[in-house]
């Protein structure tokens, strides 16, 4: 018998995000995407790794939330042939089963689903790229670092945009995470320019080794946003800039206070249905 359960909930887009909210952090995956295009229903797919009580998924959801097994499989590569590209400012994210832009002028980049966090999908992720694409377009940075790296998303996105960051150090408290990072890094053709470590914040000895940083990004959650702001502050260059994301719009003004204690203002911010994506600079004094 499968160890992971699906939930399923198919409703209006407001619906959808709203159970995607109200599962946030109960389950261990989460989905939410439009079957079809042309239709008005949202699918929501929570992934748990035990069955959830019913009646408590049920009191929470409705009774049209759809409880069931997921079968023996290698559901990460089913999944992944169902994920359609993202394509945020100029970067475009795509699995292999995919193929890359025509356009030559966008950045490229080969990601599939696995056991990390990070395909693009989500609005927190997608937040920090039309971040990342603004940003670049005004100033260049000599390196970065990505903490949380998940799959490698963004570090790979900063150091494919051109020439606007040398390299970046990759962190994250999942060693799968770090060496998902590494080898997407390598598919990618960009492995010499990418540095990963394993650890929670800005402890792993790489992200040490290379601070201070003129650019830092933490796509986590609210709460250890808010927990590493003195160590992001600590590590980061007089005019450096702080990309923070993985918050609902609910969240955003908690995890903006955090920094502004540290001396960090907030720039712009991104906003995609509840989620915010934040900016924060420093000044140069």
């Amino acid at each position: 018998m499968s160890t992971l359960w699906q939930a399923t909930l198919e409703t209006d887009e407001a619906g959808s995000l709203l159970a995607e909210t109200l599962l946030e952090g109960e389950a261990f995956s989460l989905t939410r995407y439009r079957p079809d295009t042309e239709a008005p229903l949202w699918r929501m797919e929570a992934i748990f790794t035990e069955r959830p009580d019913e009646a408590w998924l049920t009191g929470l959801l409705g009774p049209k939330v759809v409880l069931a097994p997921v079968p023996e499989a290698d559901w990460v590569t089913e999944a992944q042939k169902f994920l359609p590209p993202v394509q945020a400012g100029r970067f475009h994210v795509h699995g292999s089963h995919t193929p890359r832009h025509p356009n030559p002028g966008m950045v490229d980049l080969v990601i599939d689903a696995g056991a990390a966090f990070g395909t693009g999908q989500h609005e927190s992720t997608r937040g920090c790229l039309l971040a990342i694409d603004r940003l670049f377009r005004a100033r260049r940075f000599s390196h970065g670092l990505d903490v949380g790296c998940g799959t490698g998303v963004l570090a790979l996105v900063m150091v494919k945009a051109g020439r606007a960051l040398d390299y970046v150090v990759a962190t994250d408290i999942d060693p799968v995470a770090s060496e998902l990072t590494a080898e997407n890094a390598r598919r990618n053709g960009v492995l010499r320019r990418v540095h990963t470590g394993t650890g929670p914040g800005l402890r792993p000895a790489v992200a040490r080794t290379y601070a201070p940083y003129p650019l830092i990004i933490a796509n986590i959650l609210a709460k250890p946003l808010a927990k590493i702001a003195k160590s992001v502050a600590d590590n980061l260059e007089p005019g450096g800039v702080v990309i923070l994301a993985g918050l609902l719009a609910r969240q955003a003004p908690y995890v903006q206070a955090a920094y502004r204690i540290q001396g960090l203002s907030l720039w712009f911010s991104v906003n995609l249905g509840a989620w915010r994506t934040l900016v924060l600079r420093r000044s140069k004094e």
